[in-house]
């Protein structure tokens, strides 16, 4: 490429990534990287160490950037705005990611399949499918996941931490796309519209469950970004999105373990691993 560097082990460290050379190897999961500092950041994941507080909360965090990410939630700010829309981000690599949905760039491509993805985030959760690497584990529970961020919000089920606050009312939310929706219903905000039909809703959540009852007129009127499929309904494409990001939002009250689709079959047939309580029992 075109970059240059003045010292020889910075383009040392940058011809890594032309090459995927991964020389740095964790001794607990096998995880490697390109870099050594890469490689000490993760090793904090087996550890469970988390030196990085918030002053706002009792949160803490095993890096100083995920505390970084994590104070502007106590927080309205937005100061990155889109200049093709009217879209605010509180990070700017959030924003970066948003702009390419106005160019359609999508410059991260699979190794395995092929599948193009608009960012790293979006491609890293894609490998996890054919790898089926899982090195985070719940010290709880033992559920394990693909990255530490989908841990963090997992543990808040056992904690019942809810940082995720309101600002017009009391109410708090353990995650933020909770928030999100809760807020909606303070300034009236519809976003959401059916394609098919031209009704709008306040949430993704009502507006996919109108979805599951009516038929969108419009031919092949939800497409997927990622695989470029095309569904009728809005909740078939949201389960296929699922499965490009490794989405399972409902889980098991039991084990926490998740689920893609809220299906009663699916979720009662896991109960069945479960040992019931029998309250009748004979005294004899």
């Amino acid at each position: 490429c075109d970059k240059a560097f003045t010292r020889r082990t910075s383009i040392i460290a940058h011809l890594k990534k032309h090459t995927g050379e991964k020389s740095y190897k964790c001794n607990e999961c096998g995880k490697a990287y390109i870099h050594i500092s890469n490689l000490a950041r993760h090793r904090k994941s087996h550890t469970g160490e988390k030196p990085y507080k918030c002053n706002d909360c009792d949160k803490a965090f095993t890096l100083k950037e995920s505390l970084t990410v994590h104070q502007k939630t106590h927080t309205a700010e937005k100061p990155y705005k889109c200049s093709e829309c009217d879209k605010a981000f509180k990070h700017r690599i959030s924003l970066r990611a948003h702009q390419k949905t106005h160019s359609g760039e999508k410059p991260y491509k699979c190794n395995e399949c092929g599948k193009l993805f608009t960012c790293k985030q979006y491609l890293r959760k894609h490998q996890g499918i054919h790898t089926g690497e899982k090195p985070y584990r719940c010290n709880q529970c033992g559920k394990v996941f693909r990255f530490i961020s989908e841990l963090t919000q997992h543990q808040g089920i056992h904690t019942g931490e809810k940082p995720y606050k309101c600002n017009e009312c009391d109410k708090a939310f353990r995650l933020k796309l909770s928030l999100t929706v809760h807020q909606k219903r303070h300034t009236g905000q519809k976003l959401y519209k059916c394609s098919g039909c031209g009704r709008i809703f306040s949430s993704n959540l009502n507006l996919t469950l109108h979805a599951h009852q009516v038929i969108c007129n419009a031919k092949n009127c939800w497409k997927c970004d990622e695989c470029d499929k095309v569904f009728r309904y809005i909740f078939s494409i949201t389960v296929d999105l699922r499965i490009h990001t490794g989405g399972t939002p409902y889980m098991c009250d039991e084990c926490a373990k998740g689920f893609r689709q809220k299906s009663s079959a699916i979720i009662n047939e896991h109960h069945r691993v479960h040992p019931k309580e029998k309250s009748n029992k004979c005294n004899v």
